[in-house]
């Protein structure tokens, strides 16, 4: 189904159920990052809000406490989120997929345990990512060993967004058996906290790193197999999420004020170029917008129904955050002085839409992961040697 640039989802997939209370506190109750006292502050009330209306539990199954809903209401809710508050968006997304791995993967004490907290109140978060390792997972640093029924993980990840934030860390590290993944708690003794990063955007998203000095963690809290964790992986694939969403959601924020600039300047009626140019963005807006939703719905569809939409997921990350870090670009040079300065929000939105781009899994490795696919005539790609 085609979408247009401002089109209200809601037109096109009657079936959201969550537009009204999303639009009302979308417009109403959630702080927009203009209104931020401090970008590199963690959007904590917004997150509270989001517990209180039970998002943080969007796809949670409604026996462990939350909305049991689909993928298409998640990428509405990321969309719309992001378009006013995209550390807001890109949190709730990582959350979203922590979440879904424990539901999908992990054993009934580990649903039991974690997934009412994680729909409720707790933030779940990934420590996958390692200095000097990036995106490449296939060595990994953070060594993890059983000994009388605990493992002891040691090692740093870096880049954890959510670091300090979160309740529940979901840990990749190598065993003697291959890689595996760990439910690591926050009060964990073991479990050493660094600085926020000072990155260049997406500041309150609060990404830092996350060390491990003999950290124990009961065998019970081992999700999957070590050496077998690659359909763990996979899951996140076939959830049709992905953080191109919150780069749909960059892209409509920043079309909606540059749109507002240009009125308010009135460069629409003295300019010519201004209106092929925001034009020409507009349906940019409009590929963007139907290519997220059409994934989403997919990804919506009984299992047994579903297509393979991993290939599909992946690039559609690629493709969405290239394209929103281009509109973003784009805006600034059209609202020209205004634009540049800070007080718009323009160039925050497209610090925040670099960031996207170089999240995991950072666009480089998906063409690569592309690239390789088609050399050995094999539609299957895998974003991470385990």
């Amino acid at each position: 189904m085609i979408l247009t640039w401002d089109q209200a989802p809601e037109e096109v997939y009657p079936q959201l159920k969550i537009v009204a209370p999303i639009q009302k506190l979308v417009s109403e109750t959630l702080v927009k990052h203009v209104d931020e006292p401090d970008e590199h502050s963690f959007p904590r009330s917004n997150v509270n809000l989001l517990a209180q209306h039970n998002y943080l539990g969007l796809l949670t199954p409604k026996e462990y406490g939350g909305l049991g809903l689909d993928a298409l209401h998640a990428t509405y809710a990321i969309e719309q989120i992001a378009s006013v508050a995209p550390a807001t968006g890109f949190v709730l997304l990582l959350h979203l997929l922590t979440a879904n791995r424990i539901a999908k993967a992990g054993s009934e004490y580990q649903r039991r345990k974690y997934l009412p907290k994680l729909a409720c109140d707790t933030l779940g978060a990934s420590a996958w990512s390692e200095k000097g390792v990036g995106a490449d997972k296939a060595f990994l640093n953070t060594k993890a060993y059983l000994q009388d029924g605990y493992w002891r993980l040691n090692g740093q990840k870096a880049f954890c967004t959510g670091a300090g934030q979160a309740g529940v860390y979901m840990v990749m590290t190598d065993t003697t058996d291959g890689k595996g993944f760990f439910l690591v708690e926050s009060e964990n003794a073991g479990l050493v906290l660094g600085p926020q990063m000072d990155s260049m955007g997406l500041q309150g998203t609060h990404s830092g790193s996350v060390g491990f000095e003999n950290a124990l963690v009961a065998d019970e809290e081992r999700v999957g197999e070590p050496g077998k964790i690659g359909p763990i992986i996979a899951f996140d694939m076939r959830s049709g999420l992905h953080s191109g969403i919150v780069a749909s959601g960059i892209a409509l924020g920043t079309f909606r004020r540059l749109l507002d600039t240009v009125r308010q300047n009135l460069a629409f009626e003295k300019y010519e170029s201004v209106r092929v140019r925001v034009s020409s963005l507009a349906i940019q807006l409009s590929i963007m917008r139907t290519h997220v939703y059409a994934l989403a719905e997919q990804a919506s569809k009984p299992e047994s129904e579903r297509p393979g939409i991993e290939a599909a997921t992946m690039t559609a990350k690629q493709f969405l955050s290239e394209s929103a870090l281009q509109m973003t670009s784009d805006a600034i040079a059209i609202a020209g002085t205004v634009g540049y300065l800070r007080e718009t929000g323009l160039e925050r939105l497209h610090r925040d839409a670099l960031g996207i781009v170089i999240a995991a899994p950072i666009n480089g490795q998906v063409l690569g992961s592309i690239g390789e696919s088609l050399r050995i005539k094999d539609t299957a790609s895998h974003l991470y040697k385990v």
